[in-house]
């Protein structure tokens, strides 16, 4: 029975498709197999520590077989391995801690178990109150280390009503190309945070991480170091092909230097990691467009377009040619010396190794 619903679902899904996978699928499938697994360990263990649940382990041991004497437990409890499992698989995720949402209910069920079986109240009464104290902590200590997973605080940033977030940057956008996608001679924007800011912009739009991109998700550059949720990168010769104006990539900001006169490669790495940037045609420029924090918002100027370029003669923007060179300290992001610091800078000339070899 089940195969009269399911073939004929597939036969549609082929044709209505070409693929009986979905394209995130190819899109989250690059890179080394043996580190996803071992980042959802990572990401398993970290939601254990951040809400103090590892505490309720050995209670959990002692009274296992006294819980699964509840009628029904079995059933209940036998979907947190499985989902356990999918979590390694998958490779974890980054938004704070949301893929442990659909069997949070059966871990609470189990910890107000475990807590109940103590019988003095005043036990009970200090471990709920040190979960409490580890969960309001996890608020904070992401901020400062945002690994593996960023705060409710953290992601807010993006959708919020600054004019610096990225909702604040699609506004911007729409109100210097209005009129939507379908009005002739609108720039075509490239985007690695394919939500928030294409959403706002209300621009024609290319997805450098593949999700809604079949080139991107087979093609694309392996992103390097691995970060769950997003393993590929658009190349530039794809987005060459797409007739991209604006290349937006991971929309970011610097500091103006008064005395500049061209960006190196070097400099880029950060904008639009993980690919090959010497593929960057000759004339392609860097705009930057002022930001009320004092900071300049770094655009990479793909291919020209006379919007574009009323809106840089209207508005006045500094537009930069770009240099093929690299000087490896650009891309440091920590100052300083020792092993952290080397780490970190480690960490970021990695994304840009294909660009500067180092």
């Amino acid at each position: 029975p089940a195969a009269v619903l399911l073939v004929p679902w597939l036969v549609w899904k082929l044709d209505y498709y070409g693929n009986l996978l979905p394209n995130t699928f190819y899109a989250k499938s690059a890179g080394n197999p043996i580190v996803p697994p071992l980042y959802g360990l990572f990401y398993l263990a970290v939601f254990f520590v951040s809400y103090a649940a590892f505490l309720l382990i050995p209670r959990f041991l002692r009274h296992r077989r006294d819980l699964f004497a509840v009628p029904g437990v079995h059933q209940v409890m036998a979907v947190v391995p499985v989902w356990f499992v999918y979590i390694c698989v998958v490779g974890g995720d980054f938004m704070e801690f949301r893929f442990m949402v659909p069997v949070l209910p059966v871990l609470a069920m189990v910890a107000a178990f475990l807590i109940n079986r103590y019988r003095r109240t005043a036990t009970q009464v200090v471990l709920i109150a040190v979960l409490l104290v580890f969960s309001a902590s996890h608020r904070v200590m992401p901020t400062l280390i945002p690994y593996p997973v960023l705060t409710f605080t953290e992601l807010s940033h993006w959708p919020n009503e600054s004019t610096t977030t990225w909702k604040g940057k699609g506004e911007f956008l729409a109100e210097q190309f209005p009129g939507g996608p379908d009005v002739e001679g609108q720039p075509v924007i490239a985007v690695a945070p394919l939500g928030v800011l294409p959403y706002f912009a209300d621009l024609p739009t290319v997805d450098m991480l593949g999700l809604t991109d079949p080139v991107t998700a087979r093609t694309g550059y392996a992103i390097e170091p691995y970060y769950p949720g997003h393993v590929r990168m658009a190349r530039v010769e794809h987005l060459l092909d797409e007739d991209v104006n604006l290349v937006l990539a991971q929309p970011g900001a610097t500091d103006p230097e008064p005395a500049r006169t061209a960006y190196r490669l070097s400099e880029l790495t950060f904008l639009y990691p993980s690919v090959d940037l010497n593929a960057l045609p000759d004339d392609a420029q860097v705009i930057e467009i002022p930001q009320r924090d004092g900071k300049v918002w770094l655009i990479i100027y793909l291919t020209p377009n006379a919007k574009v370029d009323d809106a840089i003669e209207r508005n006045g923007w500094d537009v930069y040619p770009i240099d093929h060179t690299c000087v490896l300290e650009d891309m440091d992001v920590v100052e300083g010396s020792g092993p952290l610091v080397d780490f970190a800078n480690g960490l970021s000339r990695l994304v840009g190794e294909r660009t500067c070899p180092s």
